[in-house]
């Protein structure tokens, strides 16, 4: 596991070529971009890369295509989710 402290950091990362089987990100990102525009451009230049979005908010209309979870969440229904995408 990686965790990047803002979604330019995780970008970066992408960008080096780094393995990485999913992507789960708060939509609050620090940074010239939120998770939801690392979300968006992932899935251009990633597509096989499954992106999870998270929140204390409701998630924005443009996430529609990406698995959401809103917090507080269930570590456990994490945990399947993740195990879903990685099995």
């Amino acid at each position: 596991m990686v965790e990047a402290t803002s979604a330019d950091a995780a970008w970066t990362y992408l960008l080096a070529g780094a393995s990485v089987d999913v992507i789960f990100i708060d939509i609050r990102m620090p940074g010239s971009m939120d998770g939801v525009e690392l979300a968006l451009r992932a899935k251009d230049e990633y597509p096989d890369i499954p992106v999870i979005l998270t929140s204390g908010a409701s998630p924005p209309p443009s996430v529609d295509d990406h698995r959401f979870i809103g917090k507080p969440y269930d570590v456990s229904y994490v945990a399947s989710v993740l195990a879903d995408y990685l099995l």
